[in-house]
């Protein structure tokens, strides 16, 4: 039970994935000598995210320093990198030097770290490629499940990370929506009772969040959206880690929209918040209420809200904000292209367990 061990007597290799698989940080997080890759990952356990981005552009500038290493930095890199670092360390993986064994594992110092399906599933992830993730995730289920079941176990709840995200990407009336969900369920509730009946507390606690609300925060959870405003804008969406993008007023419209999930809004309404004034002057029920039941008043009203100019030049902006999303964060992409309905009234529809953070 690595909860309860105490690794100031081990190795500092193997006390690595032990204080990993236990949640304990402070060793790894703070110590200038901790190899990039290690520190990264335990700052993400941490949730010093700043601080693992940095420790993860290292990597990315400078190489791994060994096997170890560049394992820790793939798995913070599936929660806190990007599309370009995670095509870096694929190419340290698939480097002369290969490090996976005849079994498919990378064992360093007979310390087993992961296997090679695994990380190619991360780093699939972390490029916003679902489909391959959950090709790879799969087997590393398989190869898993072959060496031990911690590892079977492991892998369980990324490849439900990735479930539960695809699901969301789905219409809600897909049948393969509640399909993948399912599956999600299925794969996490049988990772949580092993770490339960091993004693892995930690892993306990952080896989139960698969069940409950996305935790906000500014790393890569399942039913997770960022649209977060800034300097540059941090966006994102589900198991691919969120990304720094340059403002634009089509992040704004639709940061909009998001945020104004339970009704519709006109593309009047953006076009009144994109030049900065106030919205709710544009409330239909209240103006409703203002004109009057007169005919031409309410003529005038619908007329007012049903501008075919406001309607193309909206539809276009967030049908291109959309596109050029895709660039930098395929999942999120995605997850707009099919969530978000454009014309004369805009709307959000995704599953109400989505959450935001804007």
């Amino acid at each position: 039970m690595p909860d309860v061990v105490d690794t100031d007597a081990l190795s500092s290799r193997l006390a690595a994935e032990v204080d990993y698989l236990a949640g304990r940080t402070t060793r790894w997080t703070d110590d200038a000598d901790v190899a990039p890759g290690i520190a990264a990952r335990a700052l993400v356990v941490a949730d010093r995210h700043a601080d693992a981005r940095a420790a993860l552009a290292r990597v990315v500038a400078e190489g791994p320093l060994d096997a170890q290493d560049l394992v820790a930095a793939i798995w913070a890199m599936s929660r806190v990198g990007d599309p370009p670092g995670a095509r870096v360390l694929a190419g340290a993986l698939d480097g002369p030097d290969d490090p996976s064994g005849a079994d498919g594992f990378v064992v360093v110092d007979d310390v087993p770290l992961a296997h090679r399906a695994l990380l190619d599933g991360l780093l699939a992830v972390a490029a916003g490629d679902l489909t391959t993730a959950d090709d790879r995730l799969t087997e590393a289920v398989a190869g898993g499940d072959a060496r031990a079941p911690l590892w079977g176990a492991l892998a369980r709840v990324e490849l439900a990370r990735v479930r539960w995200t695809t699901a969301d990407l789905l219409p809600s009336d897909d049948a393969r929506r509640t399909a993948a969900i399912d599956d999600a369920r299925r794969l996490a509730l049988a990772a949580r009772t092993f770490f339960v009946a091993g004693g892995y507390r930690h892993l306990v606690s952080t896989t139960a969040d698969l069940f409950g609300e996305p935790r906000p925060s500014d790393r890569a959870e399942p039913r997770l959206g960022h649209l977060v405003e800034g300097s540059t804008w941090l966006v994102g969406f589900g198991a691919q880690p969120p990304v720094r993008v340059p403002a634009t007023k089509g992040l704004l419209a639709l940061r909009h929209v998001v945020e104004h999930r339970d009704r519709a809004v006109t593309a009047v309404e953006l076009e009144v918040v994109l030049d900065g004034g106030d919205h709710r002057m544009l409330d239909h029920e209240a103006l409703l209420a203002e004109v009057g039941a007169g005919d031409a008043d309410v003529a005038a009203l619908r007329s007012r809200l049903a501008d075919p100019r406001a309607r193309s030049r909206i539809t276009k902006l967030l049908r291109r904000t959309i596109d050029r999303l895709g660039e930098d964060h395929a999942v999120l992409a995605a997850h707009l292209a099919g969530s978000v309905q454009t014309g004369y009234a805009c709307r959000y529809r995704a599953d109400p367990a989505v959450r935001w953070r804007t």
